[in-house]
């Protein structure tokens, strides 16, 4: 069998488009859609045609297409998808369109296809040889080559449904097969069940359907499927942190209908992440962390959580005890390893385009006489920290396209710092699981280097001054060869599914540990206190504490209320490069119209000196407390009065 492979959308059900989001730090993905079949199609002697729209938590997003046509007893499929959501200002889009040719007996010959979640497209060949997958992958103008035995020949969309239709009449029928999962450019191993039968109402017709209960190695959850006698979805449903994915037969409108993108109510991306039972202080500067994880859902599995600086102390099927502590700095004149581990994490792929000219001539442009290893991989990170932008519109993206336009999520800025150091023959990867901040913990992803014959953790989107600090969780670790598949199961088995209790944490080398009924704040009269955070202040005169328990992408740790309407925030956030020797740019950086806002007296903080900028109904103030800026924010009347009273009543330690 000769086949060609081309990244693709092979299910169905859209569960791949959604998850991938969730792997990949952002909120959600995909649109692709004008892409208009071709007349031929249209005319073919047996061409069949249908659409469904996928509904995320009960918001359209989506919508999926398929097209068949049978030319001389070949099959041909072509699919077009689209999911798109709008998310903290910007647009996530994946966009996907497919087209198989597969034999009479529903083996996949031939599939072609283009798979963007950023401005480029990635796009994947592969033939099968002598029981090998060979994929070709080509992103940013350069082909990158993987290898993969195959266990049993691959079906195809047509085989499939054929094999569903001979193989699942009755509860209790199974089918198993090997598919090519084109989205993640890897095999997966997939396992239908039938659990019943229903009738479904589609567009006023009763359908018949049977109830099937998927499950792939490669997803974190089964899905459910609806099909029809002939072995069509009708419809699908699969839990997503963001709520159920269900996708259900329609019109060609849903294409117009969907075309603009969703929004989804804000607390669909809260319960995306997992609250903090308390705010640690200065997070970016702990020593340790130990945390227990408990998973909601009982029909996923604990990751192993295996990595450096992470240690399991306790585990069983639905919890675990994790002890993280901050890698030691390395001494001057650290070293890189020329063993077969090394050279494992500095092969150039897809994503991680270390040979790449423009990866290239960058690297070479930061290299750093004189500098050991781990120092050069030190400057890369603040240079990464620096050069790129947020943004939550850009999922996964190569190297090459994330150099050029130094824009993406936390996930972007892992593979460009990783790219570039092993540019510069430092062994890298990508590292990906949950970081602490802004009393939440999050999806979020982060680099490794291996110097002096250890991994350390390195991060330039949550950035620390050496290695990372341990409020995170480490969950798989890789080069990205296989896009965002790697691990992903393990991955997102707990986006959305996890408790985080933290049980102590070790700061200026005193380990403090958490009661499990410990408040995390208290309130009382006009004081506030914060013993975690070791902060109190008292309410300017005539104000009241409005919103408390907040999280990010928001950095308040308190919102106030006066009785003229003027609001104050105070807020923590972690300092970035450059911030510790200027906390009032970093301040005018953060405010609109800072510009137009004049400096005025400091605030003396027991010691810690706080800048002050006031300009008519708005006034600011920002001080430095270790790794932490602490900034107080005014909007109203009484704003500039309100946050000097509230500012020289700050008290931080007690």
């Amino acid at each position: 069998m000769d086949m060609r492979v081309v990244s693709n959308e092979r299910r169905t059900h859209g569960g791949f488009r959604v998850w991938r989001a969730v792997a990949t730090c952002s909120s959600a993905l995909v649109a692709i859609t004008g892409i208009a079949f071709a007349a031929s199609v249209a005319k073919a002697a047996d061409a069949r045609s249908w659409w469904m729209e996928t509904r995320l938590g009960g918001v359209p997003t989506g919508f999926l297409h398929e097209q068949v046509e049978t030319v001389d007893g070949a099959r041909r499929t072509e699919q077009v998808s689209q999911f798109v959501l709008n998310r903290m200002g910007s647009r996530v889009e994946v966009r996907s369109h497919a087209r198989y040719r597969e034999d009479a007996q529903g083996l996949l010959e031939e599939v072609v296809a283009e798979v963007g979640s950023s401005a480029e497209t990635t796009t994947s060949e592969g033939s099968v040889v002598d029981g090998v997958l060979r994929v070709r992958t080509r992103a940013g103008g350069r082909d990158y080559t993987t290898d993969t035995p195959l266990a049993e020949p691959l079906l195809g969309p047509q085989g499939l449904r054929e094999r569903s239709r001979a193989a699942l009449r009755k509860p209790g029928d199974t089918l198993r097969y090997l598919t090519y999962a084109g989205d993640y450019a890897s095999l997966a191993k997939v396992e239908r069940v039938v659990t019943g039968i229903e009738t479904l109402d589609i567009d006023g017709r009763r359908i018949e359907s049977i109830v099937v209960r998927e499950t792939m190695d490669v997803m974190p959850v089964p899905a459910q499927l609806w099909l029809d006698r002939d072995g069509r979805a009708l419809r699908t449903q699969q839990e997503s942190p963001f709520g159920t994915i269900d996708n259900r037969r329609t019109d060609a409108g849903v294409r117009e209908r969907v075309a603009g993108g969703a929004e989804l109510p804000e607390s669909t991306y809260e319960n995306a992440v997992a609250k903090s039972n308390v705010r640690l202080p200065r997070p970016r500067s702990l020593e340790a962390v130990r945390v227990r994880i408990e998973l909601k859902r009982d029909d996923v599995a604990m990751p192993t959580f295996d990595g450096p600086d992470q240690r399991v102390i306790e585990r069983s099927d639905r919890h675990a005890v994790l002890e993280m502590r901050r890698g030691a700095e390395p001494t001057a004149a650290s070293t890189t390893t020329s063993d077969g581990q090394a050279r494992e994490w500095l092969v150039p792929n897809a994503y991680l385009q270390s040979d790449h000219p423009d990866v290239v001539a960058l690297a070479r442009s930061l290299r750093k006489p004189g500098l050991d290893a781990y120092r050069q991989a030190r400057a890369l990170q603040d240079w990464v920290a620096t050069q790129m932008t947020f943004d939550a519109g850009i999922a996964l993206v190569s190297a090459s396209e994330a150099v050029r336009d130094r824009r993406g999520t936390c996930l972007a800025y892992a593979v460009v710092l990783s790219t570039l150091a092993r540019a510069l023959d430092i062994p890298s990867r990508v590292v990906m699981g949950h970081v602490y901040a802004a009393n939440m913990w999050g999806g979020h992803a982060w680099s490794e280097v291996l110097v002096d014959g250890r991994w350390i953790a390195l991060d330039a989107a949550v950035w620390r001054d050496g290695p990372a600090d341990p409020a995170r969780i480490g969950v798989i670790r890789t080069s990205l060869e296989h896009g965002a598949s790697s691990g992903l199961a393990s991955l997102a088995s707990l986006y959305g599914n996890e408790r985080v209790r933290v049980l102590s944490y070790t700061l200026d080398g005193t380990t403090t540990t958490v009661a499990a009924d410990a408040a995390p704040y208290v309130v009382a009269g006009g004081d506030y206190r914060n013993d975690a955070l070791g902060l109190r202040f008292r309410a300017p005169e005539g104000f009241d504490f409005t919103e408390l328990d907040i999280m990010y992408p928001r950095s308040d740790v308190a919102v106030l209320r006066g009785a003229d309407g003027t609001t104050l925030k105070v807020q923590q956030r972690s300092v970035r490069p450059g911030e510790a020797q200027a906390p009032l740019d970093a301040l005018r950086s953060l405010l609109d119209g800072a510009e137009d806002m004049k400096q005025t007296p400091a605030i003396d903080i027991g010691g810690t000196r706080a800048e002050v900028l006031e300009a008519g109904s708005s006034a600011a103030a920002v001080w430095l407390h270790d790794s932490d800026l602490w900034i107080v924010r005014g909007e109203g009347k009484a704003a500039a009065s309100a946050v000097r009273e509230l500012v020289a009543g700050i008290l931080h330690g007690g």
